[in-house]
């Protein structure tokens, strides 16, 4: 089932939204590069078409860093939102394992 909202405007659910992942639809999968985050720029903008503030990524910056990400209509540019998750992830597991090797260097250091 495919739902085209592109002329309906928002879409609400008052239940989860769900994407089957499981390993069984999966082959060649590889640990995404958590430092590609660093790559993708958050910004908060303006509509042209509605005029509403929202925020969120630009699909042309984020097509440089991930192209799996995007999706070209061939009037538009769209970006798979929930996907960045696996990136988010990882760069969230990099941190931390850098944040646990400054608290093991810094074991003794005054507070």
């Amino acid at each position: 089932l495919t739902l085209d909202m592109s002329n309906g405007g928002a879409a609400t659910f008052n239940n989860d939204v769900i994407a089957y992942s499981d390993r069984r639809l999966k082959e060649n999968i590889k640990t995404l590069d958590g430092k590609k985050v660093l790559e993708m720029r958050g910004v908060s903008f303006d509509r042209v078409d509605t005029g509403k503030s929202s925020s969120g990524v630009i699909a042309q910056e984020i097509e440089k860093v991930a192209p799996e990400l995007v999706i070209d209509d061939g009037n538009y540019k769209g970006v798979a939102y929930g996907n960045i998750v696996g990136y988010l992830i990882e760069a969230i597991k990099d941190q931390q394992k850098q944040i646990d090797e400054l608290k093991e260097m810094c074991n003794g250091c005054s507070k």
